[in-house]
């Protein structure tokens, strides 16, 4: 179970690594049972499924109001499938990447950086998608500010490759822009599949 201080604690160490601050990793419990804990904290990014599933009623002209965001339920497995997808998937890319190498002992840390900031990362891009839902803010700016808060969350992917797999900047870059990339496959393959 994750502890509530585990969870200030990790987060902490995501806004640590969002700062580029080289200690932020001795805010993670490495171990392998912090790693397992470390993917149960994608349970706190339930607030970013329910913003993304209201968007994706929107665009289907269903209604966002209440409990009515809830009643497709083909609709809400699709979303939050997606969702999970999108929160693991350079973590499973990577395991098999690094997987029998050189590499491969410090996987349990990269992807427990990873998991936290793809919490961090999760809430804070929902963030200009709920002030469109709730009419406060228009298209335009909610565009720009999820862009802004995207490459935050990029720059601390770069940051956490670097510190946690111990690689240059190029190789960190571009694992991060992996990340990036694994997210437009795996919305596009659910905008696909679900119609």
């Amino acid at each position: 179970m994750v502890t509530v201080e585990e969870v200030a604690r990790s987060l902490r160490g995501a806004a640590a690594l969002v700062s580029r601050r080289p200690d932020a990793l001795a805010a993670f419990d490495v171990s392998a049972t912090g790693l397992t804990r470390s993917f149960l904290a994608f349970v706190f990014t339930i607030p970013a499924l329910v913003v993304a599933l209201a968007l994706e009623r929107r665009g289907m002209g269903l209604s966002v109001e209440g409990l009515a965001v809830f009643d497709h339920a083909r609709l809400v497995l699709s979303v939050s499938l997606a969702h999970l997808a999108s929160l693991a998937a350079l973590q499973v890319v990577m395991a098999f990447v690094l997987r029998g190498g050189p590499f491969a002992s410090r996987y349990a840390a990269f992807a427990i950086a990873t998991n936290w900031i793809a919490v961090f990362g999760s809430l804070a891009v929902s963030v200009p998608a709920a002030l469109y839902l709730m009419g406060l803010e228009p298209p335009g700016v909610v565009a720009l500010l999820t862009l802004a808060f995207a490459v935050i969350v990029l720059e601390a992917q770069w940051f956490a490759a670097k510190l946690t797999l111990g690689v240059g900047s190029g190789v960190a870059g571009g694992i991060a822009v992996l990340g990036l990339a694994l997210q437009f496959v795996v919305h596009g393959l659910s905008d696909v599949i679900g119609g």
